[in-house]
């Protein structure tokens, strides 16, 4: 298994428990979390470290929502920074606070969405993962030659 599909994988692995660790706090508290939906990260990283080719599909499908997120941050940040909020924080530093964090997590995704397509994670998810077992070949001995 490649290194960076390794470190990817354990990536998505940790940040599926967060957000299912999220969506039960949210029950428990009886509040709502809009990120309860991430916890498809979890399956999704445990596909690629058993090298399932549609774990790719699906972690792809996923970063391309992480790139809406990102997009609707900067827009919400833009046009409504009043609808904004953090503890501690207001105005124009929360404002440019949460530009920079959709900025630095696109590029993070982009840097995921690149190991996903590179050459090595492309031939080891077409390999399939190393301990899948070959179905039987019942014709390799001449049984079904019709031989008798």
């Amino acid at each position: 298994m490649p290194k960076r599909l390794a470190l990817l994988a354990i990536l998505f692995c940790i940040l599926g428990v967060l957000c299912l660790w999220d969506a039960v706090r949210a029950i428990l508290g009886q509040w709502v979390s809009l990120g309860f939906i991430f916890w498809l990260l979890l399956p999704v990283g445990i596909g690629l470290l058993r090298g399932k080719s549609a774990a790719r599909s699906w972690a792809r499908l996923l970063i391309a929502i992480g790139y809406c997120i990102c997009a609707l941050a900067v827009v919400v940040a833009a046009l409504h920074p009043d609808s904004l909020y953090s503890a501690g924080t207001h105005g124009e530093a929360l404002r440019l606070r949460f530009t920079v964090g959709a900025v630095i997590t696109a590029a993070i995704l982009y840097l995921m969405q690149r190991t996903l397509g590179s050459q090595p994670v492309t031939d080891y998810l077409q390999r399939g993962a190393p301990f899948t077992v070959a179905p039987a070949d019942d014709d390799a001995e001449g049984a079904g030659s019709g031989s008798v």
